[in-house]
């Protein structure tokens, strides 16, 4: 999840200054230039106000009407982000991920991570659970990843709830229960996440945690398929269908096309 600066730096500004104290807003004058009011920016942070770090390391990150400088931008988000400000904790948290500004260290990365998925950032709980799972670069914790990815998917997090879905149905590091993946696959898919179609089509196949279905397969399998945001899982629902449609019923057929409009 990335911010999206307003195209006007002078209303930016506006909104810093108006959460300074009242007495100081009266000793300032209202900018008027791009370059006051990118002093007035520059010495909102240096003064130590949160919201003006973190829009000036995102201005150094992105090269908002500025050189790219990750460098800066990494000490400003992380100025920020010892104040608590949690988009700071994010972003200075991709810096790390990707080591761009500064050198590449996962672990930093995680802990940037931990800090916004603690305070409630839904993107830094998925990412920290993929870290956690993955185990690149870092200590590997499938249960505290599954932790994250619940915490995420219960704030409507369809990825992170399609990945705990897996974990739960393949992974031998945490106790199966298919029957609550397949709920997580169908929250998923109702939402539009092509990959937990396919996985739902999948269970419903093989009966993992349902009863076998080939209708409700095919029917996840044909909205996969034409998933056009999402070309690899597409292609292979495409290439799947007509091997369920060999072990389908002519009865079975019927209902999946009535159940299509086709």
């Amino acid at each position: 999840m990335r911010v999206v600066l307003s195209s006007s730096l002078l209303a930016i500004l506006l909104i810093v200054a108006a959460n300074w104290p009242a007495n100081a807003q009266s000793k300032v004058r209202v900018p008027t230039t791009y370059g006051d009011a990118m002093r007035w920016y520059e010495n909102a942070a240096e003064a130590g106000h949160p919201q003006a770090q973190f829009y000036l390391g995102y201005m150094y990150e992105t090269g908002t009407r500025i050189s790219k400088e990750p460098e800066k931008a990494a000490r400003w988000y992380r100025l920020a982000g010892e104040q608590g400000h949690v988009q700071a904790q994010y972003n200075l948290a991709q810096l790390y991920l990707r080591g761009d500004g500064v050198a590449r260290d996962v672990n930093t990365a995680a802990s940037w991570f931990r800090r916004a998925a603690t305070a409630g950032m839904v993107d830094a709980q998925y990412v920290l659970g993929s870290l956690l799972e993955g185990g690149e670069g870092i200590s590997a914790d499938p249960h505290e990843a599954a932790e994250w990815y619940q915490r995420a998917a219960d704030s409507g997090s369809v990825g992170a709830a399609n990945n705990l879905a897996i974990m739960l149905m393949r992974s031998a590091a945490i106790e199966s229960d298919a029957a609550r993946a397949v709920d997580l696959y169908n929250f998923a898919a109702e939402a539009g996440l092509a990959n937990a179609q396919f996985n739902l089509a999948a269970a419903y196949i093989n009966g993992e945690g349902v009863e076998p279905d080939y209708v409700a397969a095919h029917h996840w399998l044909s909205i996969a398929a034409g998933q056009g945001d999402d070309k690899a899982v597409a292609d292979q629902a495409q290439k799947l269908l007509p091997e369920l449609e060999k072990r389908m019923t002519p009865e079975q057929l019927e209902r999946a096309r009535q159940n299509s409009g086709g």
